[in-house]
């Protein structure tokens, strides 16, 4: 059995350690805003900063100086999807033409309007309505009673007061019978 005895070991002294933690803060902003299409706006921001200075002990041999700043900022943009304007560029498209165009176009309608969400909204659309009118006479010089139904159903829903006054008057009356085409279609 050996024994052995260290001479001169110095204590174990403790050591400053300094751990920086990440600080994680939020903040919210509780507002009603007006943004229009393809628009952004600041809603808040909050910034901040702090310094300070600790000197330890009766000489000043090596103060503590930090500095801490901060700053965040909340902000939102807008972009309206108009997806009934794209399926009907894609369904009145043709498949050799180019395929820019009618979005080209739509864009370009887009851009005249002083507020394109407010507009598409506000106004009930003429051109719609009035497409719906004409295969409803189509429909109705065919022989097609219910067919021609349906479409001034679509076109009073577009705003149409002639489609309104017609459909008005299909109620008054008794429809003929159905022709033998399309017996789908005429379902109410």
């Amino acid at each position: 059995m050996s024994v052995g005895i260290v001479w001169g070991a110095l204590p174990a002294a403790a050591q400053p350690v300094t751990v920086q933690q990440p600080v994680v803060g939020s903040f919210s902003v509780n507002t009603t805003v007006s943004v229009p299409d393809r628009g952004g706006v600041h809603l808040g921001s909050v910034n901040a900063a702090a310094a300070g200075r600790t000197v330890l002990g009766p000489l000043p041999s090596g103060p503590s100086v930090g500095l801490q700043t901060r700053g965040s900022s909340v902000s939102t943009t807008v972009f309206i999807h108009d997806l009934r304007a794209m399926d009907e560029a894609l369904l009145t498209s043709r498949p050799g033409e180019q395929a820019e165009s009618p979005w080209a176009q739509r864009l370009a309608e887009r851009r005249s309007l002083p507020s394109p969400a407010v507009a598409a909204q506000a106004t009930p659309s003429p051109s719609r309505a009035g497409q719906w009118e004409a295969l409803a006479q189509q429909a109705e010089s065919r022989g097609k009673p219910q067919v021609a139904l349906v479409y001034w159903r679509l076109a009073a829903k577009e705003g149409s007061e002639r489609a309104a006054a017609r459909l008005t008057a299909a109620t008054r009356q008794p429809l003929s019978a159905p022709s033998t085409g399309n017996v789908a279609a005429a379902g109410k």
